[in-house]
């Protein structure tokens, strides 16, 4: 069994249970670098990876400056998920007495956005900050409307960077996003409808989607129809703009992920769980959750207790 075969095996499992394109994305970037630690030779027979092979290779990533948060959840959790599903076929487990620990993170300050950097985002969004004439239409619509989204939503930022037209929807007057794997890939692999915030339609937003062309809102077509879309370039270039453009440069928050870290925080009190939950697309762990569905009327009441995002 070739270290190909133990990646190409991981990969049609995972795909043969419906998995997220973007989660099988990651395994490839990630067991393709292990490869190429290794000496790049993806026919090399995967019997022969030792425990050492292993406490090399993270060594290396140290070397590199890699966290050892990224190292443990991105890097060796992956591999060794590849690894795991062969295991049986090999008779030397290269995890084998591997040690690598990951030292509890120290909270500091809150997981989202203040009040105040949450106002700095979205009004440099609104003003157009740091969108020149050499910046591609589908990433300056991005700038311009996807933290907004975020903020009133409590999405994912590759939820919303992976909208199309078509998912900006309206029934019985009310007007929504729906969130769906058709478009790309969620979490759960289930799709959700959320109400617009009546503060996204005062700026503007429906009437700027009504005016595009079908397909995609904040990124390029897809080059065939059905192609995987990897968001990730999008949410990198959000980032570098929220952190070099806007100015929010605490390493402590993560500049997408913030959003849904501060909807949730606003929007205890003022919901249910089970309402958050599936605003926010989140399982709760509640077999009943899994029966049913939430009306839009009373997403839309629980949207609308989510006060307007102040500007000085």
């Amino acid at each position: 069994m070739t270290l190909k075969d133990v990646r190409d095996r991981w990969i049609e499992d995972r795909r043969s249970q419906g998995k997220a394109e973007r989660s099988i994305s990651i395994f490839q970037r990630n067991f393709a670098a292990f490869i190429d630690y290794l000496g790049g030779d993806e026919d090399r027979d995967a019997k022969t990876i030792t425990p050492d092979d292993i406490e090399g290779w993270i060594a290396h990533l140290l070397a590199k400056g890699l966290s050892r948060k990224s190292i443990g959840d991105s890097h060796i959790a992956l591999v060794k998920a590849g690894f795991m599903l062969s295991r049986r076929k090999l008779p030397q487990w290269p995890f084998e007495n591997v040690r690598f620990t990951v030292p509890e993170k120290r909270t500091e300050r809150s997981k989202g956005f203040t009040s105040d950097e949450a106002s700095a985002i979205l009004k440099a969004a609104r003003d157009g900050l740091g969108r020149g004439p050499r910046t591609p239409e589908t990433l300056r619509r991005a700038y311009r409307w996807v933290p907004w989204i975020c903020a009133y939503t409590g999405a994912r930022v590759g939820e919303i960077i992976q909208l199309r037209k078509q998912d900006f929807r309206e029934e019985n007057g009310i007007k929504f996003i729906r969130i769906t794997p058709e478009a790309g890939t969620t979490k759960t692999g289930m799709f959700r409808d959320v109400p617009l915030h009546e503060q996204l339609l005062a700026e503007g937003l429906w009437e700027f989607v009504a005016d595009l062309p079908p397909g995609t809102v904040f990124m390029p077509k897809p080059k065939t129809e059905g192609a995987f879309i990897d968001t990730t370039a999008v949410a990198g270039r959000l980032r570098e703009w929220i952190r070099t453009t806007v100015g929010i440069k605490d390493g402590r928050v993560q500049p997408n992920h913030a959003w849904r870290h501060r909807f949730i925080t606003v929007a205890r009190g003022k919901m249910s769980d089970e309402t958050r939950n599936k605003i926010t697309g989140h399982a709760d762990g509640n077999v009943s959750a899994g029966y049913g569905e939430t009306e839009l009327p009373v997403l839309v009441e629980a949207i609308a207790q989510m006060p307007r995002i102040a500007f000085t």
